[in-house]
Order: structure tokens, then C-alpha cells, then sequence
């Protein structure tokens, strides 16, 4: 836009030109000649009047002139598969510029310069991520090509179950999504579930009268339904066998992946909890029971020294340690011999216990947790933040995960000090939870 005090003749100077040379009094637009690229700091102006009174010459303020869209390359893809919901890729751009993102993938990271660009993508569900795709537009508005990152899998690491047949995947117990898949097409797809194992590339989930689901991604889930009448409330996976245990005695294996499933004679009581270490099952219940099994077929009742019921087994360090109600805890090296190292007339249960890190971490109702560096041999007391009651817990990616009352998942990162709540999309109460390794 050139502006005059008078009606004149415009001419021009340096690298600019134009076919308008005709001014007024006021302002007109006028168009530039063709330019080629490049950077222009030289164009002057001036107009004279009809008495041949020439202005002074204006230089126009440099600019540039780019018509090249930037050209991007992938240069290293998301890891395939990853357990990490927030994986990095790296592309090259020929050009700075703003960073565009379409399908499924996008970042906190907007801005590209020349050379290589490392980006974090923005937190990612468990699932298979074939359409995310990158362009680049530069300062002149030129739109670069789109590049499809190559397909990756965000894998599933942690898998929580509960009320009404609620099954959440995560892949770093950050991010939470609906695992659920055709459960709610069978009759007992409504029914709670109580816990959840991974061995032999299968997932198993117990349940409510009986509820079994199997699935091989975590995704789509078949039923296995074995005991209509008995309640199933642990399990686990060893020796190439699922063993699943419940109320009134109920203890079946499956040496098929959870196809099927065999009724074994083992001990009566409800039981609680089971796990699989040193080579042994370790089966505990109501009234302090323990018992032991090398296959699921062969049992050995072991004396617990606690008449206290016991909810949960876990084994780790060469050591199984069992919580259970009024605070008990007891410990053993070989799942044979048993000592009491916590017990209490006024505290309220456990409910559940977890190892990682050379760390036990037993969880409680009100939130309260308690935890113990040295084999289960003394315990510090301590407290996730939540008043809710705690139910599940594991750990896995150097990260306890807990799951409790109303769809509530803590993680704590520094061995069960300080926890940090996340979304889980859900309400329902969440009362198991593993970790795939």
C-alpha cells in the first residue's frame, strides 16, 4: 500500500517493481512483479507531482518471499509394542513451523524447527494407533506433506476388574480404559469380579457365583463360567496351571488356559487370597488357613499360628506374606512355616498386599497403608490419601497401583510414601488388579 499527499507518478527502485505508476491523493494497493524466493531489503518508491516535485525515496520493510512447503520424513518411530502411554517419535522438517496433528495422535509440542523434532505424544490408551499423522506449515503458510506415523501398539501392563462386570487396561496404571469388551453379552457379564491373573498368554478373571472370563488381549473376553452357586475370589498362575479358589472350599484348576476347568478336593472355609512362588501354590482363608500345593491337586494344610481369617498372599524376595482382619500379618520363606509379625485388637483388616522394589505395601480400609523394606519383619504405617476402603493392589513399572471403592486407582512411584490419584472413567468399585510382566 503506498500513500501520497499527491496525485503523482510512482517509480521504483532496487529489486521491486510494479505495473501500477499512477498515485493518488490518499492511498492505493498496488502488486509487485513477480518475485523469486529470497529475501528483499532493498525496494524504495517515491512519487511526483505533475510540477516534477519528487518525494523522497521510501524503502519498503524486508521481507520474504518462500512459495517451498517445508518437506518432513519420519526419522524414528513410536517403539512397537510399548508400555508407555506418552511414547516419543522423531521426524525432520526442512523448515520451521507450526506443527499439525490429525488422528489419534496428538502433543503438547506445536512448534518444529530445521533438522530433527523429537515429540511426546500426548497420553495414549492401551490399542493398536494406525492413523496418526503430522504436518508442518512455516511462516509463509506453506503446508509441508503429511507423514502416517508408522503403526505402533501401546500394550496393556496393568488390568483392574470389579462391580457389574467392570474390566479398565492401562499400560502404565496412568491412563485408563474400558477392557470390558463382550463381557456384557453374557448373563454373568453384570456380575462383580474379584480378581484377575495373566500366565501362559491368557488372562483370567474370577468372579461372583462362579464368573470366569478368559481373553488373550485383554480386550475381548470369553466366558467360563464353572460354579453357579460359589463365589471365586482369587487366583493365580503357576506351574502352567490356573488355580481359582472361592467360598465354601471352591478350589478348580485349568492346565488349558482357562478353557476348562476341574473341581479339586482340597480344605473347607472360605478362602481369600492365592499366589504361586518357590515352586508352590499358597492358598489362604477364614480362621487363619493355609494351605499348600505344588499342582492344585495335591494339598497340604500348614500351620499358621492365627486364627485370624487371612484375605491375601503374596510372594516375593524368597518370602510369602498374608494380611488379613484386625491387622494380622504373617510371613514364611517356604510357604511351610508361618510367623506372626503384625497383629492388632483394634485396627481395622487388610485387605490386600503387594511386592515391588524389595517393598511389601498392605492396604486397609480408610486408606491407611502400611509397608516393610526388610521381608515383612517390621512394618511402617502410612496412608494413600483416600479415605475410601483399599481392595487390590500390585505393582509393576516400578509403580504400586491400588484400586478401591467407587472406580478410585492410586499409584505411588516412591515405593508406597506418596500416592497420586487417576482417572478411571469409572464409579464402580474396583476389587482386583494385576500386572503383566
Amino acid at each position: 500500500m503506498i500513500t501520497s499527499s499527491e496525485a503523482g507518478t510512482i517509480t521504483y527502485g532496487g529489486s521491486c517493481s510494479s505495473s501500477t505508476t499512477s498515485a493518488i491523493a490518499g492511498t492505493i494497493t498496488v502488486t509487485l512483479i513477480a518475485l523469486s524466493e529470497g529475501t528483499y531489503a532493498d525496494c524504495v518508491f517515491r512519487v511526483t507531482d505533475s510540477a516534477g516535485n519528487g518525494s523522497a525515496f521510501f524503502t519498503m520493510r524486508p521481507f520474504i518471499i518462500d512459495t517451498t512447503a517445508p518437506v518432513i520424513a519420519e526419522e524414528t518411530a513410536v517403539t512397537t509394542p510399548i508400555r508407555d502411554s506418552t511414547p516419543n517419535y522423531t521426524f525432520s522438517s526442512t523448515e520451521a513451523g507450526t506443527i499439525s496433528y490429525a488422528g489419534s495422535c496428538s502433543s503438547s509440542t506445536t512448534s518444529a524447527t530445521t533438522d530433527n523434532n523429537t515429540i511426546t505424544l500426548t497420553a495414549l490408551g492401551d490399542g493398536t494407533y494406525i492413523d496418526c499423522k503430522i504436518t508442518v506449515t512455516d511462516l509463509a503458510e506453506n503446508v509441508s506433506n503429511s507423514v502416517t506415523m508408522t503403526s505402533f501398539v501401546v500394550q496393556l501392563s496393568f488390568i483392574a476388574v470389579g462391580e457389574s462386570g467392570t474390566i479398565l487396561t492401562s499400560s502404565d496404571g496412568t491412563t485408563w480404559t474400558d477392557g470390558a469388551g463382550g463381557v456384557s453379552s453374557y448373563s454373568s457379564g453384570t456380575k462383580s469380579l474379584y480378581d484377575v491373573t495373566y500366565g501362559g498368554g491368557k488372562f483370567v478373571v474370577v468372579g461372583a457365583n462362579g464368573t470366569i472370563f478368559t481373553s488373550s488381549t485383554g480386550k475381548s473376553w470369553f466366558n467360563r463360567d464353572y460354579d453357579t452357586n460359589n463365589n471365586l475370589s482369587g487366583i493365580a498362575y503357576g506351574n502352567s496351571t490356573f488355580l481359582a479358589v472361592g467360598v465354601n472350599g471352591r478350589t478348580i484348576t485349568s492346565s488349558n488356559g482357562g478353557a476348562s476347568w476341574t473341581n479339586r478336593s482340597c480344605c473347607g472355609g472360605n478362602k481369600g487370597g492365592v499366589t504361586y512362588g518357590n515352586n508352590l501354590f499358597v492358598m489362604v482363608g477364614e480362621g487363619g488357613n493355609v494351605s499348600t500345593t505344588p499342582d492344585g491337586i495335591t494339598w497340604t494344610n500348614r500351620t499358621s499360628n492365627t486364627s485370624r481369617s487371612l484375605n491375601e498372599v503374596v510372594y516375593g524376595n524368597g518370602t510369602f506374606v498374608a494380611v488379613g482382619s484386625y491387622a494380622t500379618i504373617i510371613t514364611s520363606p517356604d510357604g511351610t512355616t508361618w510367623t506372626t509379625t503384625r497383629t492388632s485388637n483394634s485396627e481395622t483388616g487388610f485387605s490386600g498386599v503387594g511386592f515391588g522394589n524389595n517393598t511389601f505395601v498392605a492396604i486397609a480400609s480408610g486408606g491407611n497403608i502400611v509397608r516393610s523394606t526388610d521381608n515383612g519383619t517390621t512394618w511402617t504405617a502410612g496412608s494413600t490419601g483416600t479415605s475410601d476402603s483399599l481392595f487390590g493392589i500390585t505393582f509393576g513399572n516400578g509403580t504400586f497401583v491400588t484400586v478401591n471403592w467407587q472406580g478410585t486407582i492410586l499409584t505411588s512411584s516412591d515405593n508406597g510414601t506418596t500416592w497420586t490419584s487417576r482417572t478411571s472413567g469409572t464409579s464402580k468399585s474396583l476389587y482386583g488388579i494385576t500386572y503383566v510382566e
